[in-house]
């Protein structure tokens, strides 16, 4: 029951380093419960009375998987015919018809409520000399050396790649940093001079106050598929039609959440223009209006400093020079922040070309997983088909040659 190359070739199609156990086992479960069971008694173990019960310690079969693809029930060397639990309470009785015997023994099946565990039981109970003993499909046995091969390594890359697009539209989620904050504005006034026999004159420029336009952020649209219904019509239910349409779903999900990141980067580049065109406009009212200013203050202080001592003159220049820095400070400030905002701009491109990205990948793997699901469905319809026609051509041949007889 070895899966050794079951493994290796999920793990070369699928392109992991590790083929999931999770995902091979649910396969065999899958491929075990999907064919009739009259076409898998190849693949069928028989329980162990020491091990599953079926003797006199436990009378009831306890079946190590949870299966109802019970091919065979047997008391020592008489199978037993299968009777609904309603009848259960008549297999006992003396005076009834169905009373269950020796030579024509019955059985029902159970849940044990208390281990979840399926049960057979068997009457006559069974004995140390006479047991009972379950045939049934071990899915176990859908391995590296069966016809099944395939159908089980299709149906996990499904899985495998189930698993892929999840992550890659996971990862496609947009994170950017907090977006850069504009510099506040200086008061742009006269403050540390003071003359005491002339009036010193003042300016302000309101134009630098504050920036009209707000800070651009962009705003990334919120991503979140709902995979585990597509996973539960796949793998679970089994339906083909409602898994493509599930995938259709998802796939229509994504290709609108990938239109919505490119209308929010669209957005955000608008903004961001007009913002850089208001910082870029200020900048140059500023610095046209500081010239205007300095230039008729030169001219005011020019024509009365012929009255000022030195030291006054002194005093005045050094307001002027303030003034000045004030004005460097707050251009330099600017400048930085222009490119703090290109920078943003820069991140904001990167981090929706990393989702368009992983979007694609999501897409990609989502259709190969389709694909490979497809491809199970018809390894299992061409084993049923080509056994269930070898079948009927055996039970012809067998009834025409009895009939010879």
């Amino acid at each position: 029951m070895a899966t050794t190359n079951i493994e290796l070739e999920i793990e070369s199609i699928a392109n992991v380093a590790d083929a999931n156990a999770n995902f091979i086992l649910s396969a065999q479960k899958s491929v075990a419960s999907a064919i009739p069971k009259e076409l898998m008694k190849w693949a069928a173990s028989e329980t162990d009375p020491d091990t599953h019960g079926g003797d006199d310690s436990s009378t009831a079969i306890t079946l190590p998987v949870m299966t109802d693809n019970i091919l065979s029930v047997r008391r020592g060397s008489y199978f037993a015919s299968e009777v609904s639990s309603f009848e259960s309470p008549f297999l006992d009785d003396s005076n009834s018809l169905r009373k269950a015997t020796t030579t024509f023994p019955k059985y029902w099946r159970a849940v044990d409520e208390s281990s979840d565990a399926y049960v057979i039981n068997v009457k006559p109970d069974p004995t140390s000399s006479v047991k009972a003993y379950a045939r049934y499909v071990n899915f176990a046995n859908i391995d590296d050396d069966c016809d099944l091969k395939a159908a089980v390594i299709y149906k996990a890359v499904s899985n495998e790649l189930m698993a892929k697009s999840s992550s890659s539209a996971t990862s496609a989620s947009i994170s950017l940093q907090t977006a850069p904050t504009a510099p506040s504005a200086p008061s742009f006034t006269y403050t540390n001079a003071s003359v005491g026999d002339m009036t010193i004159p003042s300016t302000s420029i309101a134009d630098m106050v504050a920036l009209d336009a707000s800070a651009p952020t962009y705003t990334a649209p919120t991503l979140n598929p709902d995979y585990t219904d597509a996973n539960t019509w796949i793998n679970t239910e089994e339906d083909s039609e409602m898994s493509a349409a599930r995938v259709q779903v998802i796939q229509s999900q994504i290709a609108k959440y990938n239109s919505e990141v490119q209308n929010a980067l669209n957005v955000f580049n608008k903004e961001n223009t007009v913002y850089q065109e208001d910082i870029q406009r200020k900048i140059q009212n500023l610095n046209k209006e500081v010239q205007e200013h300095i230039k008729n203050i030169d001219a005011e202080l020019s024509a009365r400093s012929s009255n000022l001592s030195k030291d006054q003159q002194i005093a005045l220049q050094n307001a002027i020079q303030n003034f000045q820095q004030d004005v460097q400070e707050y251009s330099a400030k600017l400048e930085k922040y222009s490119a703090e905002i290109a920078s943003y701009q820069a991140q904001v491109s990167e981090q929706v070309q990393k989702g368009t990205i992983g979007l694609q990948q999501s897409q990609s793997f989502l259709a190969e997983a389709d694909k490979y699901y497809n491809w199970y469905l018809l390894e299992i319809k061409q084993y049923i088909e080509s056994n269930s026609t070898m079948i009927d051509r055996m039970a012809a041949v067998s009834a025409a040659t009895r009939g010879g007889r």
